[in-house]
């Protein structure tokens, strides 16, 4: 009996005869040759069906294939280094489940408010896939990481009293005849229980009542928020450096299909001598600040200082000893 496996499986049964539930969301003809673009929520990848080698019925079942088609398909795997993921399948039969008709997305641009109004749908074009699955793996380090640094995940409630921070507008709702909002951070619930457990993290929802259509303002996001007790700046500088370099590794590792090129990672974390620190900001001096990542003495990407002098930047930083320092965090890393 032929298996049934997902695409993103393809490279275990290389010259295999394999069957697949697939939708379609492009196709191209050449006489003879149907080139068919499939999906099934694992991976893209293409199809190609030769009337030579199938029946007079299933070649003309694939010509009438529409957008959004769901069908099965069984053929054998084939390796295709030119494509993007690496394999196709050869198929030789054809199974319609349902041929879709009017699927309002096609193969060309769209303007935002016109995706945003079909989201629903854009979900199973491949930008959103890769950001959905890259969004998964991040989660998912991001569970690992704390558990395996003895924190316990610490669910605040969405439903709060009043605002854990004055800097946004709180969405109101009325709870049973008594005020409320939604949530804009767990940090006070999250306090609370790094009291009582030691070491505690929060994901979930965050709501900012503050209308925007910038990509900087966002009403709904999701927020994690660590807790620590008896903790040191240091300390906590160190899990915040390792918490990053571990999700970024994890997405590598497993997102390489998802990524449009591959990510240049450069971090780090460092400190300067206060008078190093003003000549390499004042004369923007990449050489000396990291030769690695020099490029026509510039430097191309967002950084963070663990340590610089209170006298370059004043309208954000403060002391916290006596040796003219101010700690911050120092990372970065770019993944898409």
């Amino acid at each position: 009996m032929t298996e049934l496996i997902s695409i993103k499986d393809s490279s275990k049964h290389v010259d295999q005869e394999v069957k697949m539930h697939v939708w379609l969301t492009d196709k191209r003809s050449s006489g003879k040759i149907i080139f068919l673009q499939l999906r099934d929520g694992t991976a893209f990848f293409q199809g190609v069906i030769r009337k030579n080698d199938v029946s007079e019925e299933v070649f003309e079942a694939a010509k009438s294939l529409r957008q959004e088609a769901s069908f099965y398909i069984t053929g054998t795997v084939h390796e295709d280094k030119r494509s993007h993921f690496g394999y196709e399948i050869q198929i030789s039969d054809l199974e319609i489940v349902s041929n879709n008709e009017g699927y309002p997305i096609g193969n060309k641009e769209h303007g935002v408010d016109f995706l945003l109004d079909n989201r629903h749908l854009w979900l199973r074009s491949k930008r959103p896939f890769a950001i959905m699955q890259i969004r998964n793996t991040m989660f998912k380090a991001t569970v690992d990481f704390f558990e395996k640094e003895g924190f316990i995940k610490f669910d605040a409630p969405i439903f709060m009293h009043s605002a854990p921070e004055g800097t946004t507008q709180l969405f109101h709702v009325e709870y049973f005849n008594n005020d409320a909002y939604l949530s804009q951070s767990g940090q006070l619930y999250g306090e609370a229980g790094a009291m009582a457990y030691g070491k505690i993290f929060t994901f979930g929802p965050t709501f900012r009542a503050e209308e925007s259509k910038g990509r900087r303002h966002m009403t709904e996001f999701w927020m994690m928020e660590p807790e620590m007790a008896w903790m040191h700046q240091d300390e906590s500088l160190d899990i915040q450096e390792r918490y990053l370099a571990y999700m970024v590794k994890q997405v590598l590792e497993n997102n390489e299909y998802e990524y449009i090129k591959h990510p240049q990672i450069f971090y780090c974390c460092i400190s300067f001598d206060w008078l190093c620190s003003v000549d390499i900001i004042r004369n923007n001096d990449s050489e000396n600040m990291f030769p690695e990542n020099n490029e026509k003495g510039r430097v191309k990407s967002s950084f963070y200082f663990t340590k610089i002098s209170q006298s370059i930047i004043p309208h954000f930083c403060r002391f916290v000893n006596s040796d003219d320092r101010i700690y911050f965090i120092f990372s970065h890393f770019s993944c898409i």
